[in-house]
């Protein structure tokens, strides 16, 4: 390894890849250096100092400048739930809870910052992506034990480890050949075994799930993704399910085979309580793989030999808050990709006491599928269900082309002058036009489907890309020299 981490340093090096350059050197020097190597490394390691500075002031800068545009650190969390604002409230009023607004809340609002309660890495991001937070990075670390799962400091790797990777690691072999709904259900269950204080807490737990549990639950365990039980409560009234259901159970059926083959440590040595855990195991897997809908995680990424950014291929997460909001193709709120953390953002004027929405896979502006049935066809596919929105309910042009601005809102407009906006989209003037286009979305809030609102849209979409960028700090290596 000492020689790998050598070699790998030296390719960042002639890349000016020069703090990948740097990890890699005092990875090897960590681990003790040979002295044939050494003199080599450090001349190496002096050399990319020098840049590190300016690097790191560049990047200090432009993260700044993202985070003046989406701070949601600034956010006052929920008191009941601490991944969203304090702008938000939960209405139990209902046979089931609905998320609304506490307050008027204004365009470009930060709604909630919700970690993943687990996460999938699609096989073509596994060997570039942290197997915890999502993030690509080029100092990837192996675990100790299977060397499938990389991760991108011992940080991660150690809260993986004490979340679910103690036991998934020892099946990753077998786990590989799964798709990511089987994937996210046996990391879920793995972390929700871990954190009961017993086999007979968890068997528990599995026998009260779905709607049963909603009802029964505060709204911390329903919404919050830090309550072990959250992962439980999510409504279980899909339709069309028995081919999800053939199929997962057939996939959990070989993974318990083997679970009982590579981890026999893993359940009770009593053969009554083994043969419970094994059932409950099963029931907690099927109820996950067949009614939790998994989020797209979709991250910008910066290549670093193109010298360009671009979206990867998305993996997949499961989320206790974000993804039991009301879904619409004309929601008030849009999701920013973060690595394993989903941020939501009011896209629009949400009056007190609205109900807050997400969009089923893309915000309207963002999907080029025009057909209604086309987009009935996608949203059922995944989350078994199609949008009722004016939009979705009739395919005609007619009302659409009805939407036209007023005299204000056209002045508005053409005051604003996109094309020299776009010009200035520098990252030391990203704030300031990232104000001005929240202010648009506000004026043009009721013209949704106008050429100017899709316009401005747009172009605040592209700022939001620059804090994705940036903040998640991704970074791949497409091309080797």
């Amino acid at each position: 390894m000492i020689l790998a981490y050598s070699n790998r340093s030296a390719l960042f090096y002639k890349l000016e890849a020069w703090t990948a350059c740097h990890n890699d050197i005092k990875t090897v020097f960590s681990m003790g250096c040979p002295g044939e190597l050494k003199e080599k490394l450090i001349k190496r390691q002096n050399e990319a100092l020098q840049h590190i500075d300016r690097e790191a002031i560049f990047k200090g800068i432009m993260r700044h400048s993202a985070e003046m545009c989406i701070d949601k650190n600034a956010m006052r969390c929920n008191t009941q739930v601490p991944c969203a604002s304090s702008d938000i409230k939960i209405v139990t009023s209902t046979a089931m809870p609905t998320v609304v607004a506490a307050t008027n809340i204004k365009v470009g609002a930060v709604l909630a910052s919700e970690r993943a309660y687990v996460s999938y890495t699609e096989e073509i991001n596994a060997a570039f992506s942290c197997h915890f937070c999502q993030k690509k990075h080029l100092n990837l670390i192996p675990c100790d034990g299977c060397s499938y799962a990389l991760f991108c400091n011992e940080e991660c790797k150690n809260k993986c480890m004490k979340e679910y990777h103690e036991y998934e690691c020892k099946i990753m072999e077998i786990s590989w050949e799964f798709d990511e709904t089987l994937n996210l259900a046996i990391k879920a269950c793995f972390k929700l075994q871990k954190s009961c204080k017993s086999w007979d807490e968890f068997i528990t737990a599995s026998y009260n799930m779905g709607s049963s549990r909603i009802k029964s639950s505060s709204t911390q365990e329903i919404y919050d993704t830090n309550n072990k039980y959250s992962i439980l409560c999510c409504k279980d009234d899909k339709t069309f399910i028995y081919g999800v259901l053939h199929n997962a159970s057939i996939l959990v059926a070989v993974f318990l085979h083997h679970l009982e083959d590579k981890i026999p440590s893993f359940l009770p040595k009593d053969a009554d309580k083994r043969q419970q855990a094994m059932q409950a195991m099963a029931r907690i897997m099927m109820f996950i793989a067949v009614y939790q809908t998994p989020l797209h995680i979709v991250q910008a990424q910066d290549n670093i030999r193109l010298d360009q950014s671009s979206y990867g291929t998305e993996n997949y997460g499961l989320f206790s808050f974000i993804s039991k909001l009301k879904k619409s193709c004309n929601s008030n709120s849009v999701i920013v990709n973060n690595n394993n953390t989903l941020v939501l953002i009011a896209i629009r004027p949400i009056r007190n006491g609205e109900e807050l929405t997400v969009p089923f896979l893309w915000h309207r502006c963002d999907d080029d599928t025009p057909d209604a049935h086309l987009r009935h066809l996608k949203t059922f596919a995944c989350y078994g269900t199609v949008c009722d929105c004016s939009r979705c309910n009739s395919d005609s042009q007619i009302k659409i082309n009805r939407e036209q601005l007023s005299k204000f809102q056209r002045k508005f407009f053409l005051k604003l002058n996109l094309k020299e906006m776009e010009s200035r989209l520098g990252h030391l003037e990203i704030n300031q036009i990232y104000e001005t286009l929240l202010k648009a979305l506000t004026v043009l809030h009721d013209v949704p489907n106008s050429k100017e609102y899709i316009a401005v849209y747009r172009l605040w979409r592209r700022c939001v890309s620059f804090f994705e960028i940036v903040c998640s700090n991704n970074t791949v290596l497409d091309v080797v020299v």
